[in-house]
C-alpha cells in the first residue's frame, strides 16, 4: 500500500518513486524493510491476505520442524506394534523351511512321523498367536504352506507305511 502510495502523482509532498525509501541512514534498517528492499513484496502476500501471510511467514519454520520430528517418532510407534508379529512369522517360516527340509530329505518313518507332530504343534501355536492386522496377510499364507507340507508328509507317511506292508 505504502508503494503505491508513493507511485501515485496525486501525492502534494513527494514525488513519485519517492516513498518508501530508505533515506535518513543514521537509523539502523529493521530485518523485515531489508527484506522488502532486497527483494520486493514476499510471496505469500500477492496470494493471500496480510495476516495470513505474515502467520505463515513467522511460524513456517516451527511447522516443518514440529512435522520433522512428529512423522518419524509415529512411524516408529506403530512399526512397535508389527516388529513382534513381523519376527514371529519370520521365525515361523524358518522353522517351517527346516521341517520341509526333513521331510523332502528323509525315508524314515519314525522321523516323518515326529517331524508331523512337530507340524501340528506348530499349527496349534500359530492359531493360538496373536498377530498385527497389518500382517494378517503373512499369517494366512504361512498356515497354507504349512498345511500343504503337513499334508505331503501325511501322504509320503501312508506310502512307507503301505510299502512296509507289503514287504512283510
Amino acid at each position: 500500500a505504502a508503494k503505491e502510495l508513493g507511485l501515485s502523482r496525486r501525492n502534494f509532498f513527494s514525488k513519485p518513486g519517492s516513498f518508501p525509501r530508505y533515506t535518513d541512514e543514521s537509523f539502523e534498517l529493521s530485518p523485515v524493510a531489508k527484506r522488502y528492499y532486497d527483494s520486493g513484496v514476499p510471496f505469500l502476500f500477492k496470494y493471500v491476505p496480510i495476516w495470513i501471510g505474515s502467520l505463515i511467514d513467522q511460524i513456517w519454520f516451527y511447522v516443518v520442524t514440529f512435522f520433522a520430528l512428529i512423522y518419524p517418532i509415529k512411524k516408529l510407534v506403530f512399526s512397535y506394534r508389527e516388529m513382534p508379529s513381523e519376527g514371529y512369522v519370520k521365525d515361523a517360516y524358518q522353522d517351517l523351511h527346516e521341517l520341509e527340509y526333513i521331510y523332502r530329505t528323509s525315508d524314515d518313518l519314525a522321523t516323518l512321523e515326529r517331524n508331523l507332530k512337530k507340524l501340528n504343534a506348530m499349527e496349534n501355536e500359530i492359531a493360538a498367536t496373536w498377530i498385527e492386522s497389518s500382517k494378517l496377510g503373512n499369517s494366512y499364507t504361512l498356515r497354507n504352506s504349512l498345511a500343504r507340507i503337513k499334508n505331503e508328509t501325511a501322504k509320503k507317511i501312508e506310502a512307507l507305511k503301505a510299502r512296509q506292508a507289503s514287504l512283510q
